[in-house]
């Protein structure tokens, strides 16, 4: 039961990020552009509707995203490299759930909006969101090492190498283009990955029941 929850956690992820910021992006005002605003403006303390990011982008991807890691904890087994992977996950999990506490004070749209007078929950917003991108950036390095010993999951090995420069290249390529677009496209890719480990982690646990059976 834990690894079939876990999957389904997992295949949510991606769905529930990709529906708060656009949904929420939706629920501003036209001057808002989401090619060149920030996505954590959308939970911002005088955002609109912002709930919608905090609560369904935030703190239910990451709820779903710490669950996820947890079945994996425990499909994967002891080895070092699948252990400290996992635990980039969960750690990013902790911080995307965060995410939707620690507000910014106001959006880039705002005026007189200035960064450098930002409050301590703004500062831990930021603090926050360091640990979570570094986490979830290293993340799929660490287990591509770590897929490639096991058996049943090997073949991912790649894939998720493969996912994970993609996803530095549009953190920071896309970035250099329009700075909303980059962590959009990133943490897309990086959801996208979750679900495909989580799509493994189902199938593993339907064969288990059929074997049982």
């Amino acid at each position: 039961m834990l690894f079939r929850l876990a999957a389904i956690c997992g295949l949510l992820v991606p769905f529930a990020f990709t529906f708060g910021w656009l949904v929420g992006g939706l629920a501003q005002p036209a001057s808002y552009d989401w090619t060149r605003h920030d996505i954590s403006d959308l939970g911002a303390l005088t955002a609109d509707q912002p709930w919608i990011y905090n609560q369904i982008g935030a703190n239910l991807v990451g709820l779903l995203l710490f669950v996820f890691a947890v079945g994996l904890w425990r499909a994967l087994g002891p080895t070092r490299a699948a252990r400290i992977g996992v635990g980039l996950i969960a750690i990013a999990a902790i911080g995307e759930f965060l995410d939707g506490f620690l507000r910014l004070d106001c959006r880039a749209i705002d005026p007189g909006c200035a960064q450098p007078t930002m409050s301590s929950v703004a500062v831990g917003h930021s603090v926050e969101s360091s640990v979570t991108i570094i986490s979830l950036l290293l993340a799929p390095f660490v287990l591509a090492y770590a897929l490639r010993r096991l058996p049943a999951w090997s073949d991912l090995s790649r894939p998720t190498l493969f996912l994970g420069i993609a996803t530095v290249v549009a953190l920071f390529g896309l970035t250099l283009v329009a700075q909303g677009i980059g962590p959009r496209i990133g943490a897309t890719i990086l959801f996208v990955w979750v679900a495909l480990l989580a799509y493994r982690l189902l199938r593993l646990d339907t064969r288990s029941r059929a074997a049982t059976a």
